[in-house]
């Protein structure tokens, strides 16, 4: 029995992630009649007993009136027969009518969709228009404080890891350490580090160290910095390595913050405050970090990934493609892992909205979407070439709007993902198909097996069920961390899946890898790929400090108000042409009224 994610239901913001036993070779409940339990349990209360009804399909999606809330979706089928229907339930256990869904702006799903399809396309210039990287305003001044953290049991870490060694999943690169007491900056009241007053301002600065660790993501229980105030967390061998600035938990607080990966073994966390302000009203607390201790560069050939993968590098054929398949980093349960997952294009052509498409059981809530990083272009410069460092690679932070999700146990495991921040402009916008797969069919996965560089294998489709693929192949392979790995038709080079589970191996060449069907997961996401609905959660907020086109800037009075108290007008230069922008100065929870949508 292997442990697999599976997302509790979720009714209100707070989202919970839990892990249920499954098999990962086969799937419990995967397109059969076994209602698993959760479902199970939701559709008694509502009044859908499991002796009476089947499961085909159950999945969640979030709702687009605002308020947040996620909804459960079911198609099922009486167990005397006829067709299947749909049934929604919402908060309490209560079955959504037609007028519940239009009022939380959740659509009907189609079911019996038409073979369509979009093209891969590149970058058009650039898509969001962010700020450097935040720099560190006392570097050079020693932190007052230092935290040492005891070493993790890496003989226990590794022994699981080789227990799980064969399972398709999630591949875990870092392990949680507790800081206890934590660290704490509330009300005045300081530990392990002191206030410093300095021309910049106040400064609290505190290096955390975890001994032979490739890398540190902390986490942050509180954080609340009065207005002109930051944090800031760098590397202290290489400062250019900084990350922030954060200000406050925007999203889901009960749960905290994740801070991106820092490379290194030392980090430190320098909280900065105006001379002005009140260092009282500081709110922070630290209460744990997560150790990475599989430093990506050095997993050569053979060591993480099987001998028997091959290079993406060496087949020219599929430069593009690979361009828009990436690496993803997320907070679970056991610490920090890595899945696969792909950049995708929408319907509208107006428009590159940052969708990505991975599996559920990599991302399965808004608490791990809030956490994921995106590592863009971790690959070969060249056939079998030397990979990059990856703190050098392309990297998306700032985590992602979970959309929409459905579980392992329903033989599909997808979830769409809106990254909050752009991808790189040298990355590609993949194209997918819903016209139905068939047997015999020649596939091609791009992936990156064991949080290793990029590869690629080639099989054809073995079988099929009513919501996965099964193939085989006849060259390379995947492995745990190829999870949510687009699965591409060859000769159109649409994407048709994307993988969730199976036992193919470089030691078990002959096994065989299951993907969801993207024709199956199209219907839950028709009306967020279609252009009808951008996908955009109402919280999203311009960026502080980022460069926004002006015609995404409030119109009317509240544009000449912004223009003339938050925001400069200026020219960009993208290379091609000059574009005027606005620099937003502030933009956030202090100053809601100036609060809107970015569409890219």
């Amino acid at each position: 029995m292997n442990k697999v994610f599976y997302p509790v239901l979720m009714f209100s913001l707070l989202v919970f992630s839990v892990y249920a036993e499954g098999q990962t070779s086969g799937c419990a409940g995967c397109g059969n009649d076994t209602l698993y339990s959760s479902d199970a349990a939701m559709l008694e209360r509502a009044g859908f007993s499991a002796e009476k009804y089947t499961v085909v399909l159950s999945w969640e999606e979030r709702a687009r009136d605002g308020s947040n809330q996620y909804v459960n979706g079911f198609r099922i089928r009486s167990r005397n027969g006829g067709e299947p229907f749909d049934v929604y339930i919402g908060e309490g256990f209560r079955v959504l009518g037609d007028s519940d869904l239009a009022a939380l702006g959740i659509p009907k799903k189609n079911w019996a969709v038409q073979p369509i399809s979009t093209k891969s396309e590149p970058t058009k210039g650039v898509l969001r228009w962010l700020p450097p990287p935040p720099k560190p305003r006392v570097v050079g001044m020693k932190p007052t404080g230092k935290v040492e953290l005891p070493q993790p049991d890496m003989a226990r870490v590794l022994a699981e890891d080789e227990e799980e060694a064969l399972l398709k999943h999630a591949s875990r690169i870092g392990v949680f350490q507790e800081i206890d007491p934590p660290i704490m900056v509330q009300n005045g009241y300081t530990t392990d580090s002191s206030w410093v007053s300095t021309q910049e301002g106040f400064v609290w600065s505190l290096a955390i160290v975890s001994t032979g660790a490739k890398g540190q993501r902390l986490h942050f229980a509180a954080l609340d910095i009065p207005p002109g105030g930051q944090v800031v967390v760098y590397n202290p061998k290489n400062p250019e390595e900084a990350y922030g600035p954060y200000t406050e938990i925007k999203d889901l607080p009960e749960l905290g913050l994740w801070t991106a990966t820092c490379f290194s073994d030392e980090v430190v966390v320098e909280c900065l405050v105006a001379s002005e302000a009140d260092i009282e009203k500081v709110d922070l607390i630290i209460d744990r970090t997560i150790h990475v201790y599989k430093g990506f560069d050095e997993l050569y050939w053979g060591k993480a990934a099987g001998s028997c993968n091959l290079d993406v590098s060496c087949y020219s054929d599929w430069t593009n493609e690979a361009k828009g398949v990436a690496g993803i980093g997320s907070v679970g349960y056991t610490g920090e892992l890595w899945c696969t997952g792909s950049l995708i294009s929408d319907l509208d052509p107006s428009t590159q909205k940052p969708f990505f498409l991975t599996a559920n059981h990599c991302v399965s809530s808004q608490s791990q979407a809030s956490s994921i990083e995106v590592y863009w272009l971790y690959q070969t410069p060249s056939c079998n070439g030397t990979p990059p460092d990856p703190s050098s690679v392309p990297r998306t932070t700032g985590g992602a709007d979970y959309l929409a999700g459905v579980s392992q146990y329903s033989g599909n495991d997808f979830t769409l993902l809106r990254l909050r921040n752009s991808p790189p402009s040298s990355v590609w916008f993949l194209g997918w198909t819903t016209a139905a797969p068939s047997t015999g069919q020649n596939i091609v996965p791009i992936h990156h097996p064991d949080g290793d560089y990029k590869r690629i294998s080639f099989g054809y489709i073995y079988a099929l069920d009513s919501n996965f693929i099964e193939v085989r192949y006849n060259q390379g392979t995947t492995e745990r961390g190829s999870s949510g790995c687009p699965l591409f038709d060859q000769s159109t080079k649409k994407i048709i899946g994307q993988l969730w589970g199976g036992d193919a191996s470089c030691e078990n060449l002959s096994g065989y890898d299951k993907y969801g069907r993207f024709d199956k997961t199209y219907p839950v996401v028709e009306n967020i790929l279609s252009g009808n609905d951008g996908g955009t959660p109402p919280d999203d907020t311009i960026v502080c400090g980022s460069l926004v086109p002006i015609d995404q800037l409030p119109r009317g009075s509240s544009l000449r108000e912004a223009m003339s108290k938050r925001v400069g007008i200026t020219w960009l230069d993208t290379g091609a042409f000059l574009l005027a922008v606005a620099i937003v100065l502030g933009w956030g929870r202090r100053s809601r009224q100036y609060k809107r949508r970015v569409v890219s």
